[in-house]
């Protein structure tokens, strides 16, 4: 006979799986084939010991980190970045995954580039350090987007303050370690530009900057064609703008999106309401396992009518939970 405790905690296990998701958002690895490397070659086992490294040293809150393993034609560099507002937890999950997709996607390369919205990630035969590359190069464009506002002076006039600005402030931050810079602007009384801009710490600030601005070119300034949102990615730099607050604003907790391969993002105040209901969810469950243990030392037997009503009545409020959560996640997705 099926008792309440086995239900709830059968219940409780269903809620937790389908509300458990990864956060990092994958958005496109780059292999450059024209050196590649045989499997079990020397040159693959100290690609391996680097990428392991460069997972290893997610810690203590580091966001950039560089290094080599092996030495002569056999030697790897290696490096990892990841953005500067996003939460620890969430820079170290994202170096996790790069690590494990990008030998995956290029499984014979001695050189390879992986973006994710969270971090890059970088490997390479030849010295790659304090060097400012723009090439491999990845954009990623919203195409959607209200037309009057995509024609209007107005957005333009506030996309080209936000992109002005970005390649000279990424180059002094003083957001500690990370040359990390974030502007917004308004675009019309409704419309709030937010741009970003980030280069590998290693960078000198002229390279940086040099950088930085590069990528800003490959972005519109002048009506009209241009989209509601975009993003370069080069292996030193990236540049992004958007309409929505995408970056987590100083002095408050980081934003956490949640997607898979570089589907839509959930903003932070969907991801924070769904949170606040599984935690709730996961709280009455428990409290009503004890209850009904309790109970249970007291009632032994229970009638399968009384189960049935429970079942009944624990997957409709289930079920009208994960309706509620389903429609908060509908809204405010990344076009």
């Amino acid at each position: 006979m099926v008792t309440k405790l086995t239900l709830q905690l059968l219940l409780t296990t269903l809620i937790l799986t389908t509300t458990k998701t990864s956060a990092s958002v994958f958005n496109n690895v780059t292999c450059t084939n024209t050196k590649t490397f045989s499997p079990n070659t020397t040159f693959h086992s100290n690609l391996k010991t680097l990428l392991s490294s460069l997972s290893s040293n997610v810690i203590n809150d580091v966001r950039f980190f560089h290094t080599t393993s092996g030495k002569d034609s056999d030697k790897v560099y290696g490096l990892y970045m990841c953005r500067g507002d996003v939460p620890f937890a969430l820079c170290r999950e994202c170096v996790g995954f790069a690590t494990l997709k990008i030998p995956s996607s290029c499984p014979s390369s001695k050189e390879a580039v992986i973006w994710y919205n969270e971090c890059l990630l970088r490997y390479s035969y030849r010295f790659i350090f304090s060097k400012m590359e723009t090439w491999p190069r990845y954009k990623i464009e919203i195409p959607m987007g209200d037309p009057g506002l995509l024609q209007s002076r107005g957005f333009y006039a506030g996309l080209r303050s936000v992109l002005n600005e970005l390649p000279k402030e990424a180059a002094v931050s003083l957001s500690g370690f990370n040359k990390y810079a974030v502007k917004q602007e308004n675009a019309s009384v409704s419309v709030t530009l937010y741009g970003l801009a980030q280069c590998t710490p290693d960078l000198s600030a002229g390279d940086c900057r040099r950088c930085v601005d590069d990528a800003v070119e490959e972005l519109p300034k002048a009506c009209c064609g241009g989209s509601i949102g975009e993003t370069v990615l080069f292996p030193s730099c990236f540049v992004r703008y958007e309409t929505y607050p995408f970056y987590q604003h100083s002095g408050a907790s980081a934003s956490i999106t949640t997607s898979v391969n570089g589907g839509r993002n959930i903003p932070t105040h969907v991801i924070a309401i769904i949170v606040v209901l599984v935690v709730i969810l996961v709280a009455i469950s428990c409290i009503g396992c004890c209850l009904l243990w309790i109970k249970s030392k007291k009632t032994r037997k229970a009638s399968d009518r009384e189960n049935r009503n429970v079942l009944l009545s624990l997957t409709f409020e289930v079920n009208r939970c994960l309706g509620f959560i389903t429609c908060l996640s509908g809204f405010g997705y990344e076009d």
